[in-house]
């Protein structure tokens, strides 16, 4: 009798762990697949985890497990009282907002993160807790507990290892461990999944809105959790669950006389509680909301200089060099922590997506030398099987081809978690099957940015000028460009933390190029000067609106596109930005001012404020626009 109940217990753990593996699957699958970023990456996934926490009900259901006893209930009475020091862990949750709260995706993307997280926590509170621990209880609250905290850890270690940085995997797996066995106390104690609930979304909230503070200060936060976290689960553990102060006795033996007459928690009071979380849970969001406003509107207002402090505070290893030619005349500074001026060295940044216009200004060559048709199609230059439509080149360079920003390519499966880039190891061979596969039809498509795009023109280059991109490119920087220091990346320069790239990589055209201050005022000063080649590949290619209204309040425009360059009709500016894992970098100029401006930063765009911001405010001060 006593194996059928073990069995039947390991058949509903099982169930429920494949379950919540199977969903997670699909939300993080989807995010991949779908190239979904900001707002969409946080509110299609809260959709998914909704219909697991659903789905938990329902097993609930099926199992035939009455909703208080898994923990959809009031906290057992008296019970809240032993956890005054549930306090710590609101701490620990806190920890997360050490570096500020990130308002820079809107208003749109904070209310989908909190759909989010409430969803991972009622879903991950039902099946971890409500479930796997309730079920094992029987034999023990010990044994139950560290069930399902292993349960809960080995859910989280999966996601956990995705993250290159060995030491912060191995903390984030342990702190899962530690906070499943502090979430299975808080439920024997209580017999509720409510606190847990709380206390979760709260936890995972200030994770998903607060600004990264770099890996360094990743791991002492993370260390600092996991000591709290720790601390917590003794402090309860000798209090609540020793041999002397079992709590399963106590509130038993207290609670005798009233289980008779509430056995189960009324319908009533159940959906008093629910409105009560949903009020607090919506009068936290509008009051970020209003806050996130308020940071927002704030930025407009500051100056290049005070946002220059505000994104180096506290940062040790933050560099961020600023370029600037103003008639005629050309400089430099470079900042570091607190946006202090620092000595003029030269430093090697990542350029990111600025590559795009060394790309766009190779097909420019290419055109004015006759060897491309701008309004030809791809398979007029790469070897493609019949199809009755192709984009052209300049729709490739326009970004209105149609295509996705990228593709899921099997290769990006393979090393996803063993390099730092996800372009990494995907050659021509994947780009031609990829342009084979697509069925793109002949019709005006709106702007959407590609780095697959910009992938088929470096593809284009090579067959026209029968020449591997790289060597074309560093060929065309040193020797035509005189820019010596830039090159195609090869991982070397003195910041570190540079992407991983396999010689011959196809998305090198999209963004591979790593550069100094100086070749880049050069680069600079190339677009000021204008002679006729680059007077061609300032022309307005394509015209439109791909204005969003968070860019629009900044003095930030895409109003069309040249050959790489983003046209701002509003104040004539043309400019580019990029971003990688750990650099994001800005160009902009005007050649009507004789001004250009270039950033560049070894800070992840998502850090503060980014390149782009900084940047275009310091073409707004230098020439009044």
């Amino acid at each position: 009798m006593n194996m059928n109940k073990t069995r039947n217990k390991a058949a509903i753990t099982i169930a429920a762990m494949v379950t919540v593996l199977l969903f997670f699957s699909i939300q993080g699958t989807a995010v991949f697949v779908f190239q979904l970023t900001g707002t969409a990456a946080r509110l299609i996934p809260a959709l998914v985890i909704w219909i697991l926490a659903a789905a938990s009900f329902l097993f609930v259901k099926i199992m035939k497990m009455p909703l208080p006893d898994v923990g959809l209930r009031a906290p057992q009475k008296g019970s809240l009282k032993k956890l005054y020091y549930l306090i710590p862990l609101i701490a620990v949750g806190a920890l997360g907002l050490i570096g500020g709260i990130d308002f820079s995706q809107g208003i749109g993307y904070m209310f989908a993160c909190l759909c989010y997280v409430l969803a991972i926590a009622v879903s991950e509170e039902m099946y971890f807790r409500g479930t796997i621990c309730n079920i094992w209880k029987d034999t023990g609250s010990k044994k139950a507990i560290l069930i399902s905290a292993a349960l809960f850890g080995a859910c989280h270690a999966l996601q956990a290892m995705a993250n290159p940085d060995l030491l912060q995997t191995v903390l984030a797996i342990c702190f899962a461990f530690f906070y499943g066995i502090a979430f299975a106390q808080i439920f024997i104690l209580t017999k509720s999944v409510l606190p847990g609930i709380i206390i979760h979304a709260f936890h995972d909230l200030c994770s998903f809105i607060g600004n990264p503070v770099g890996n360094e200060a990743d791991v002492i936060i993370g260390a600092v959790q996991t000591v709290l976290i720790i601390i917590f689960i003794c402090v309860i553990h000798f209090r609540s669950f020793s041999k002397h102060n079992n709590p399963e006795k106590q509130i038993a033996e207290k609670c005798k006389r009233v289980t008779k007459m509430k056995k189960h928690i009324s319908k009533r009071n159940l959906l008093i509680i629910i409105a009560i979380i949903l009020v607090a849970a919506a009068a936290i969001f509008i009051s970020l909301a209003a806050y996130g406003k308020y940071r927002m509107s704030l930025i407009p207002k500051m100056s290049s200089q005070e946002i220059l402090d505000y994104t180096l505070k506290d940062n040790e290893k933050g560099i961020i060099t600023v370029g600037i030619i103003k008639d005629g005349k050309a400089s430099y500074s470079v900042y570091g922590k607190d946006g202090k001026q620092l000595d003029n060295e030269l430093h090697t940044y990542e350029i990111g997506s600025l590559t795009k216009t060394v790309t766009a200004s190779l097909i420019n060559k290419a055109v004015i030398e006759g060897k491309i048709d701008i309004d030809g199609s791809v398979d007029k230059y790469i070897e493609l099987p019949a199809k009755e439509h192709y984009p052209t080149i300049r729709e490739l360079l326009t970004h209105t081809s149609g295509y996705k920003p990228y593709y899921l390519e099997g290769v990006m499966i393979k090393y996803h978690f063993s390099k730092n880039n996800d372009f990494y190891g995907v050659g021509d061979s994947d780009i031609i099957t990829r342009l084979e596969k697509e069925n793109i039809v002949g019709k005006d498509y709106p702007y959407n940015y590609s780095n697959f795009g910009y992938a088929v023109l470096g593809l284009v280059l090579e067959k026209v000028y029968a020449t591997e991109y790289t060597t074309l490119v560093n060929d065309y920087l040193h020797n035509e460009l005189g820019m010596k220091n830039t090159k195609i990346s090869e991982g070397d320069g003195d910041l570190g933390n540079y992407w991983e790239w396999q010689p011959g990589d196809t998305y090198l055209a999209a963004g591979g190029i790593t550069s100094d201050i100086e070749d880049m005022l050069i680069y600079a000063r190339l677009q000021l000067d204008e002679d006729e080649t680059w007077k061609n590949a300032h022309t307005a290619l394509k015209l439109f609106d791909a204005n969003s209204e968070s860019y629009k309040a900044l003095g930030i425009r895409i109003d069309g596109t040249a050959y790489g360059w983003i046209c701002d009709t509003e104040s004539g500016f043309l400019w580019h930005n990029g971003g990688t894992s750990d650099y994001n970098a800005y160009l902009g100029f005007s050649t009507a001012d004789d001004t250009a401006v270039v950033v560049l930063s070894n800070l992840s765009p998502d850090y503060r404020i980014p390149a782009t911001v900084l940047g275009r405010k310091i073409m707004g001060e230098l020439t009044g626009k």
